[in-house]
């Protein structure tokens, strides 16, 4: 796993940290790179977003690590809900059509993830 760039800020909480490892390694065998971070803390997100917080980043969803066509059809959704089951039950993986967005979403959220600003 890695951040696409050094624009990419990856303070991110442990939880979410650990499930992108995990991430990683189903991510390397079934897409065929490693897992990129496209956004992590940094960026413009929605108000009151968990980016914000360190508990929500966005994973690049291309066919390949640098060839800017996105992972379509069959096959995305067949990512996406492996993604799903692997990250678990207290996060949401959301296909944004240009990318996965992740966020840590425990049924109590700690203080440091609380969506506040």
């Amino acid at each position: 796993m890695r951040p696409k760039d050094s624009t990419v800020n990856m303070h991110l909480a442990p939880e979410l940290m650990d499930t992108l490892w995990a991430l990683d390694a189903y991510w390397r065998d079934a897409v065929g790179y490693e897992l990129i971070v496209t956004s992590g803390r940094d960026g413009e997100h929605k108000l009151y977003s968990l980016h914000y917080v360190g508990c929500a980043c966005d994973i690049r969803t291309w066919t390949s690590a640098n060839s800017k066509r996105q992972i379509s059809g069959t096959r995305r959704e067949t990512i996406l809900r492996m993604a799903r089951l692997i990250a678990g039950d207290e996060f949401d993986v959301v296909n944004e059509g240009h990318h996965f967005h992740i966020e840590w979403q425990p049924s109590h959220l700690p203080e440091n993830c609380n969506g506040s600003v």
